[in-house]
């Protein structure tokens, strides 16, 4: 049996043998590595009845899974039964076996279900169209006139629909965090002088929100919380148990931790007083989608009573890349926007010493290249294909990963590799590629039905129906031409119903008339047929495209789900007409709306698996994962904004008159009645917090992508949209200071 070398700060922490104690990690630190090893110690030495379990609760069911696993390896190799003596949750895993122990404590049934994100938000959408048609005056008077003067009814109605169903969601998540049922949410707000129409609004949205759960005799995620602290609460009797039961409680990714989750584990400790926290502030990136608050670890390693430890030491990144985060980190605590300041703390990431098991890899060349181009948006991706076409010859047996702030932009990056051959991975993709084609391929035909003379339409349609013969130069030039051939036609009832190549066009040969004869005639009997297949539902007018398109397996599989998706949405909603549908596929297709998808590969993702291949994702979905090779894109001012009044913030909707930051105000103003002790309500504050949060999460978000990188890092920016973006003042910053420094090569 193989001896396990342990660093020093990791056999600090294995020496624990009960008390509090709060950790920070670094990135790369073993973190993972050193609780499971604490599990495995704590179930072998903690002489634990028949009856009595280490708990450790993590932040997904991946990791979940991955804890289980490595736990139940450690025991194995000590000859002891795994399995027993230890119990791995997430959150919501924890709150759903504290009310199953006593529903009845929570007002719930036996037989409760617990309804997903999707349910849930399709509930909340139909009360808030709801709500729009009742209160259309209230609604319509926050649309800036700016934006009314620019946009149609219809855009107008459909972008306010999107922005108060965030809004209501802000406003409920909130309140389940403070452990607010309905009624007693009321009657807070009936004792206040002026709650805002918006206010009402939302609480009337919330109002019929649980009912509805109530009527399907379900909870969504966030009650599942609530009602475990409630039941803790309400018996004794089940806290004491549970307390017995689990001794110690592990907790790991602890900067995610929640006002409610530290409150639950809180409470099932308190006579213990046996909690380890584990997690990386500097590594906090899901306040803006989530309750989370990485205040609340700092604050808990810096409690007298709790015993602070770190794990400072990472094998996992090159010297040059941890002198650049560990820059990062330093340049943030002294930013020239002083409400910041606390985005990064130390500990700065150490070098592994040479005695270590796992050394730090050697730099490639360049390890850092900070890009300061002033790239368009198609410009910035120009050149990152390039690079990485280079990067590929150069490095075949690398890993490489190329990040970027936001899913439509993924997409982009990954349409633009895969045009230039270069092979990408699509796991950590919102929507794969083959997803967002088959939605593409649906579109553009259905798109020309809608619209029979538009014969650019026609055109795109005969090149998806040929779309096999992309990698195929020779036919995929005939394609070309035939498609031309299409957008030239003057009457498309002629082409559709008479003779086919009735007006002249270019060809190099026989062979390519002829296959252009033969490619327009078989386009031509399928268009006959889809024309017969408009009398049909919508949904089953998409198999019948469907069918005639050379599609794979799963690409067929996913456009069966789009086909009952669009059944479901005109059933849902029966004043749409096809181009609202149409504007839903198309989203699929630009990634820009989540999709169900048959190959998600997301859950266990290996990067090793990938080697010579691009990975491409959002810098969120690349959290906990390494690449020798990382890109980091859009280094600009909108996706990494610094708290300036100049920057242009994305959760300040130009819809809005101001205050622009509609779900900050709404969460302020709650939180205003919620607390006798909030300052008062007053417009325009919350969007002025907020923009500082955002930027906090930022610069965690750039750190965090650095620290993705083992061996080399290239980073670029772009103007954005409008061409008004600048450089991120992190990114400037740090060229500044690294080339004062001369400490990386660039």
């Amino acid at each position: 049996m193989t001896k396990i070398e342990f660093r020093d700060s990791q056999a600090r922490i294995l020496n624990y043998q009960g008390g509090l104690m709060g950790i920070s990690a670094v990135p790369g630190s073993g973190k993972t590595f050193t609780l499971s090893h604490l599990a495995a110690k704590l179930v072998m030495e903690c002489d634990l009845a028949y009856d009595q379990e280490i708990l450790i609760v993590t932040f997904s069911n991946v990791a979940a899974d991955n804890f289980s696993s490595r736990i139940g390896s450690i025991l194995s190799d000590q000859g002891i039964v795994e399995g027993i003596g230890y119990k791995v949750r997430t959150l919501h895993g924890l709150a759903s076996d504290i009310i199953r122990e006593r529903p009845d404590l929570a007002g719930l049934g036996n037989n409760f279900s617990i309804i997903d994100e999707s349910e849930s938000t399709d509930i909340l959408q139909e009360l808030t169209r709801y709500q729009m048609l009742q209160n259309q005056n209230v609604i319509y008077d926050l649309v800036s006139d700016r934006y009314r003067s620019r946009n149609n009814d219809a855009k107008i109605e459909k972008e306010l629909l999107k922005e108060l169903e965030r809004i209501a969601s802000v406003y409920i998540k909130t309140a389940k965090d403070h452990l607010l049922s309905v009624e007693e949410l009321q009657s807070l707000i009936n004792q206040t002088k002026k709650p805002t129409s918006l206010l009402l609004i939302c609480q009337d949205i919330f109002r019929s929100y649980q009912a509805a759960l109530n009527y399907r005799g379900a909870v969504d995620f966030d009650d599942l919380i609530r009602l475990a602290w409630l039941s803790l609460n309400n018996d004794n009797d089940l806290l004491k148990s549970l307390q017995y039961r689990w001794p110690y409680i592990l907790e790991d990714e602890a900067q995610d931790s929640s006002f409610m989750q530290e409150a639950i584990l809180g409470l099932l400790t308190k006579t213990n007083r046996n909690w380890v926290r584990v997690g990386d502030p500097n590594q906090a990136i899901n306040e803006s989608f989530t309750t989370a608050n990485p205040r609340l670890l700092r604050n808990f390693i810096a409690r007298p009573d709790v015993r602070s430890e770190t794990l400072p030491v990472s094998g996992r990144s090159c010297p040059d890349i941890i002198a650049l985060a560990n820059t990062m980190n330093e340049w943030s605590q002294h930013h020239p926007n002083p409400a910041i300041r606390d985005a990064l703390s130390y500990p700065l990431i150490e070098l592994t010493k040479s005695d270590d098991p796992q050394h730090n890899p050697k730099c490639s060349i360049p390890s850092v290249f900070l890009n300061d181009s002033r790239f368009n948006t198609q410009e910035e991706i120009d050149f990152i294909v390039e690079d990485v076409k280079d990067w590929l010859e150069n490095h075949p047996e690398d890993t490489v990963a190329v990040l970027a702030p936001i899913n439509r932009r993924v997409a982009k990056l990954a349409g633009a590799l895969t045009k230039a051959r270069i092979p990408v991975e699509q796991a950590l993709m919102r929507n794969p590629i083959n997803t967002r084609k088959s939605a593409g391929s649906i579109f553009h035909i259905l798109n020309s039905l809608v619209k029979p003379t538009d014969t650019s339409l026609l055109a795109n349609a005969f090149k998806v129906f040929h779309r096999h013969y992309q990698d195929d130069e020779e036919n995929w030039l005939v394609v070309e031409k035939c498609s031309r051939y299409i957008q030239n036609i003057h009457n498309l009832e002629d082409f559709a119903y008479g003779e086919i190549l009735d007006q002249p066009v270019e060809f190099e040969d026989m062979f390519e008339e002829e296959l252009a004869h033969d490619f327009l005639t078989r386009f031509v009997i399928k268009l006959k047929r889809w024309h017969q297949a408009t009398i049909l539902p919508l949904d089953q007018t998409i198999i019948t495209i469907a069918q005639d398109l050379m599609l794979d397996p799963i690409e067929l599989a996913t456009v069966h789900k789009i086909s009952q998706l669009v059944r479901q949405i005109l059933q849902d909603q029966p004043e749409w007409n096809i181009n609202s549908v149409l504007t839903e596929i198309k989203s699929i297709a630009n990634n820009t709306r989540t999709f169900f998808s048959f190959n998600d590969a997301e859950d266990g993702f290996n990067p090793d698996l990938h080697k010579g291949k691009v990975v491409v994702a959002t810098y969120h979905k690349a959290k906990g994962l390494e690449w020798d090779k990382v890109y980091l894109s859009s280094l600009n001012t909108f996706d990494f904004p610094s708290g300036s009044p100049d920057d242009y913030f994305l959760s300040e909707r130009d819809i809005f008159v101001e205050p622009k930051n509609r779900q900050a105000e709404i969460r302020m103003e709650l939180e205003s009645i919620i607390n006798p002790n909030a300052p008062a309500y007053v417009p325009g504050v919350a969007t002025i917090m907020d923009r500082n949060d955002v930027s906090r999460e930022r610069i965690r978000l750039l750190y965090v992508g650095m620290t993705r990188a083992k061996k080399s890092i290239t980073t670029t920016y772009n103007t954005g949209r409008f061409q008004k973006q600048c450089e991120a003042l992190a990114s400037r910053e740090l060229r500044r200071l690294l080339k004062d420094e001369n400490s990386i090569s660039q």
